[in-house]
């Protein structure tokens, strides 16, 4: 993937173990971004997308296990986006990052709803659930994200209708079931 011009890789060094690396195509211009889990235990870096001008992943730091959070590398540094979940060690993995609407949807839970769509432009107050399809601590599951032009399109289950197709707008305004009903 390609940030700010540079090429994002994951690479492996017996001192710093699995990282995110960074390079313009040349010896002398490639770097280990950070050795996000110190030494030589490799971070846990899951799904990876490119939105919003940064490189996008969830992942967990060992051995200072944070659990999997959302991370952001903006050219510059990796960061947490926000801590979606307080609960260090069983904080559940977010999943289908899918770059759309000048940043990224993806699944995750914040130990209050259940695992429900959410949306990040790569700022914490960016980072916020665009949909409780099923209010409360059940989930609606939103999985099978695909982006078009206006917004994306999902599969998620309202304990209503069952499992059916969804649609969110790019203006999030709303959720509304794609095929109606």
């Amino acid at each position: 993937e390609v940030v700010a011009d540079r090429l994002i890789f994951r690479a492996r060094t017996d001192a710093t173990g699995f990282e995110l690396w960074t390079s313009d195509g040349t010896e002398s211009g490639t770097q280990i971004i950070g050795d996000m889990s110190p030494g030589p235990t490799s971070t846990d870096i899951q799904s990876h997308v490119v939105a919003a001008d940064k490189y996008f992943f969830y992942g967990r730091t060992l051995p200072t296990d944070v659990g999997y959070e959302l991370y952001a590398y903006d050219g510059n540094s990796t960061y947490v986006v926000k801590d979606i979940i307080a609960d260090t060690i069983n904080a559940p993995a977010i999943s289908y990052l899918t770059a759309a609407c000048g940043g990224v949807f993806f699944q995750a839970s914040d130990g209050v709803h259940g695992s429900e769509l959410w949306f990040s432009n790569g700022t914490a107050n960016g980072t916020f659930m665009a949909a409780d399809l099923v209010p409360g601590a059940p989930s609606s599951s939103p999985s099978e994200l695909a982006p078009y032009s206006g917004g994306l399109f999902f599969a998620a289950e309202d304990q209503v209708h069952g499992r059916e197709p969804w649609g969110c707008s790019c203006a999030l305004v709303g959720i509304e079931e794609a095929l109606g009903g």
